[in-house]
């Protein structure tokens, strides 16, 4: 048996800002027993290397882009299955309740189980739970199903990274890391361009069962294309657990956490926020709220070369100015809805809190291994738990506020941001 190549340094990996979601959970099942099972293939130089990349991208498209799938689609939602809006907005709140647990559940299962074999698994399922919620009629019937649906959607991460892991040489891993973990941040940006424009032309059902067929056909080819591991039924999850208990309960970590909560909480409200509020009427315009949401994917490019000369800052600090930058970027945008009134403007100031967040989840990435000393990848993997836990509750608050309009809502979401940036800051100087 071969022992498995050490995992890719930390700094090779914050290239983009979903990477602190499944890079250490990959870490935390593979580095068990640092080997690999026996008959594990390892890849050769000079394979081809891209469609396999290419297939794990599609995959992270599909999985993750689930979650943001109702958001252009709320007022549709709502109408059709005789529920308020509020209700409607609980179907992004349930898939990520079930992101999150299943993300801890079902990460370490990824070596028993078998990575291609998981991912396949967590597609095919999500599939068809997809093409059910196009089905049902009831909004209490649709939130049970998103529950279930962001459970099995979120195997796929780990076990992507894993596969990365195992099957790529190490010279590539960084741009395959790179690539997957910006399809994880890209598919927010696309999965509502893709539901606006179904949903504008047609019915919100058609964007849930034109969703459910790509994420069918990602199964079908990731099963047939990636490559076969042999499973080995002698690793234990238990370990795994065992280390995110631990991992919450360091109270160095707790700014960190709070700080997680933060991000995805104002990051996905914000998104809600701009449908449920209409600000400067662009909800009302198709074209100006495709333009507006798709400003973010130059945003999501820009981050990586960022990162470089932005690492030079220390983790801790870095956070806390990218989280700040963001709650700024935010309040000018909310002020110039009233004072300036440009579409144009608030769609550039937008791309600039996209572009601050995709900086902030890589520096936490690296605060939070700075803070965990030996228990990296358990303090990892509660932290993304944590930053799709925040999340849950962004699309309820804009609909139980949504009287407060677009402005009030942007401070509620500035100052969960401003408390996150100060959390940082206290964690760091508390070292």
């Amino acid at each position: 048996m071969r022992p498995v190549e050490p995992w890719p340094h930390t700094n090779e990996l914050t290239s983009n800002y979903l990477v602190g979601l499944v890079v250490d959970m990959a870490q935390m099942t593979e580095s068990e027993t640092h080997r690999a099972p026996e008959g594990a293939p390892r890849p050769a130089l000079r394979e081809r290397l891209l469609p396999q990349l290419f297939l794990l991208a599609a995959g992270a498209l599909a999985a993750t882009g689930q979650m943001y799938l109702p958001l252009p689609l709320l007022h549709a939602i709502a109408g059709s299955t005789g529920a308020g809006v509020q209700a409607a907005s609980w179907t992004v709140t349930a898939f990520a309740a079930g992101y999150a647990v299943g993300f801890l559940v079902l990460g370490p299962m990824g070596p028993r189980v078998g990575y291609r074999r998981l991912m396949a698994i967590a597609l095919g399922v999500t599939a068809v739970l997809t093409a059910l919620v196009s089905l049902l009629p009831t909004i209490q019937l649709v939130l049970v199903v998103r529950v279930a649906q962001g459970f099995a959607a979120s195997a796929f991460g780990p076990s992507a990274m894993a596969y990365i892991t195992r099957h790529f040489p190490a010279h590539r891993r960084a741009l395959a890391f790179s690539v997957v973990t910006s399809s994880f941040l890209a598919s927010a940006v696309l999965a509502q361009v893709g539901a606006q424009v179904l949903g504008d032309l047609w019915h919100w059902r058609v964007a849930f069962v034109a969703s459910a067929l790509l994420t069918a056909m990602a199964t079908v080819a990731i099963g047939l294309a990636l490559k076969r591991d042999v499973p080995d039924g002698s690793i234990r999850p238990s370990a795994a657990y065992r280390d995110m208990l631990v991992a919450a309960a360091m109270p160095r970590l707790t700014p960190l956490f709070f700080v997680a909560l933060t991000v995805l909480f104002s990051f996905v409200g914000l998104y809600a926020a701009i449908q449920l509020t209409n600000p400067l009427d662009v909800a009302g315009n198709p074209r100006e709220l495709l333009a507006l949401r798709a400003s973010a994917l130059p945003a999501i490019v820009l981050a990586p070369l960022l990162m470089q000369p932005f690492s030079r800052v220390p983790a801790g600090y870095r956070l806390a100015l990218s989280v700040t930058a963001a709650a700024l970027f935010l309040a000018l945008a909310a002020t110039s809805t009233t004072m300036v009134g440009s579409v144009a403007l608030f769609t550039v100031l937008l791309g600039c809190v996209v572009l601050a967040v995709a900086l902030a989840a890589p520096s936490a990435l690296h605060a939070v291994s700075a803070h965990a000393q030996h228990n990296v990848s358990g303090a990892s993997a509660m932290y993304s738990f944590w930053l799709f836990l925040g999340s849950t509750a962004s699309a309820p608050v804009v609909a139980g506020f949504g009287s407060l309009g677009f402005t009030g809502l942007s401070v509620v979401f500035v100052v969960a941001l401003l408390l996150g940036a100060v959390a940082a800051l206290l964690g760091t100087i508390r070292r």
